[in-house]
């Protein structure tokens, strides 16, 4: 810790950011020492002297979720956005977290309030793509699956997600080009490969056997 001599604060009022600092500091020697309790209480000292502390705020909602406390980890997440909307990676952890409690709709909605702060964040735009489709708002979903491998062009999750969509529009064409893609990434796992392997063959049938108009 720094010497007395040279703080320059000493015998002064300490403001709420250092008071916050000082038990987020003191949050993580606790958590050293495997004394997560007495961590969470700093935490949550931390953001009550200053609630824009991002990282105390993290930490905080990560120690909740190592505890299964998935409700109040939301409910930290989502005070956070209020005072940093801009904060997305603390979007895409409540977005999840709203997912598995199966309110989907409040994910894409958390995502879509979001989507401004998230255009260079290639695992924000390819989770957002992922929510539309899965309300079959397949164009849009297009959109955000382009715009996520415009920044990782190798993400085998959002190509495979970009062909479903495709496939849903009736683009066969575009659709085998990302599947194709995908499958070319030794990276997609036993199960996506089969998926793939499967609508790759739907598609060659459809096109050898088009339906009539």
């Amino acid at each position: 810790p720094q010497s007395a001599t040279n703080n320059k604060s000493t015998g002064k009022h300490i403001s709420q950011e250092q008071k916050s600092g000082n038990f987020y500091r003191q949050a993580l020697a606790n958590l050293q020492q495997g004394r997560v309790a007495e961590a969470q209480e700093n935490l949550s000292q931390a953001l009550e002297a200053n609630p824009a502390n991002q990282d105390a705020r993290q930490t905080l909602a990560g120690l909740l979720l190592d505890n299964k406390r998935n409700d109040e980890a939301r409910t930290t997440l989502a005070a956070g956005l209020v005072i940093t909307p801009e904060q997305s990676n603390f979007r895409i952890a409540l977005a999840r977290l709203q997912v598995e409690a199966g309110d989907r709709s409040g994910a894409l909605n958390t995502l879509e309030q979001g989507a401004a702060y998230g255009n260079s964040n290639a695992d924000y735009q390819s989770f957002l793509a992922t929510m539309l489709q899965r309300v079959d708002r397949h164009e849009e979903a297009i959109n955000h699956y382009n715009a996520a491998l415009s920044i990782n062009s190798s993400s085998t999750s959002s190509l495979v997600g970009l062909g479903i969509s495709l496939q849903a529009v009736g683009k066969l064409q575009s659709a085998q080009e990302a599947f194709t893609r995908a499958q070319s990434y030794a990276t997609l796992s036993p199960e996506l490969s089969q998926f793939v392997d499967i609508q790759l063959k739907l598609i060659n049938q459809h096109s050898q056997n088009p339906i009539p108009k």
